[in-house]
């Protein structure tokens, strides 16, 4: 097994799509590991600024076979829960900046979460199990 170190940055902006495998525990991420990400990341918004780094924690992964015109994938076998919910800030984030009109809400689905020119399952980038797919939307207040 060979082992690399990527950045969140350089996972989700490769041309790769990472695939929660049916045998991974469904999503289930509660307030205080959210709690515990949104410290995380605020502490970088504190200076100086190029000292700060947010480590992630590990992602391991296996590749599937590969398949003309198709983007390499692979099935995440570790760091499903951290993976799925970088996504889901993402597109929280992408939501804000779209709501306000900016074109941040573009770049960051087009680098971040989805392959632009792709269809279906290949469209997007982390593609979660079927029931984590299928949740109702989170309620977006009064």
């Amino acid at each position: 097994m060979k082992a690399l170190e990527r950045t969140l940055q350089e996972i989700l902006f490769a041309p790769s799509q990472y695939v929660i495998p049916v045998f991974q525990r469904y999503y289930v991420w509660e307030e205080e590991n959210w709690k515990q990400l949104w410290e995380g990341l605020t502490r970088l918004l504190e200076p100086p600024y190029e000292k700060h780094r947010h480590f992630m924690g590990s992602i391991a992964c296996v590749p599937e076979p590969p398949m003309p015109g198709k983007f390499p994938a692979f099935q995440i076998i570790d760091g499903q829960q951290r993976l799925v919910t970088r996504s889901v800030l993402l597109c929280a984030m992408r939501d804000a900046a779209k709501a306000r009109g900016w074109d941040l809400a573009a770049e960051i689905e087009e680098n971040s979460l989805i392959h632009r020119l792709k269809k279906d399952r290949v469209r997007y980038k982390v593609y979660p199990r079927w029931w984590d797919r299928h949740l109702p939307p989170l309620a977006t207040g009064p």
